[in-house]
């Protein structure tokens, strides 16, 4: 296995990704193509177009996962005009800044690629100076066993019935 991170990426390699951010997705529905590409864009293509440097995948063969972060996300305007249930946490940002994401293909899921993966976009993180990590979630989610194990070990629930999130975040 061989971890990258998302600079200078081959087209069947980026095709293999977006597979896996598909796969992965609870939104399995779109109105039309835009509606699809705007839902890509939102959650994966501006990560990989803007932070290749904290973009990370995991291949043997083919792709098997990615993890991909927004470094500070409160000094980005554009993602947050993108995604605007983020500002439900901006009173947290400055203690855990770094916002991401991560999708693994289901065949390779329990085998500690997510973990390794991680590993990999924590590490670049505390060489910039990053602090903390976060993702957002919702309460009920298999995730969030996995975020757990995985150190995230604060948690703010937010909002309310259908559309509650809970941030999961850890200090670096």
């Amino acid at each position: 296995m061989e971890i990258k991170n998302g600079l200078n990426l081959s087209l069947k390699e980026k095709e293999e990704l977006i597979d896996i951010f598909f796969e992965n997705s609870v939104k399995k529905t779109f109105l039309d193509q835009s509606d699809k590409s705007n839902f890509l864009l939102k959650y994966f293509g501006y990560y990989l177009d803007n932070y290749p440097k904290y973009f990370f995948l995991i291949t043997s063969k083919s792709v098997l996962g990615y993890v991909c972060a927004i470094p500070k996300i409160f000094e980005d305007e554009k993602i947050k005009q993108l995604t605007k249930h983020i500002e439900l946490f901006d009173d947290l940002f400055n203690t855990y800044p770094a916002h991401a994401h991560i999708n693994i293909t289901s065949k390779s899921q329990g085998q500690g690629i997510g973990t390794k993966l991680f590993q990999s976009l924590e590490n670049q993180l505390v060489l910039d100076g990053i602090k903390g990590i976060h993702i957002v979630t919702v309460p009920n989610s298999d995730n969030v066993k996995f975020y757990r194990n995985n150190g995230f070990d604060a948690e703010h629930l937010r909002g309310s019935g259908i559309s509650e999130l809970l941030f999961m975040a850890k200090t670096l």
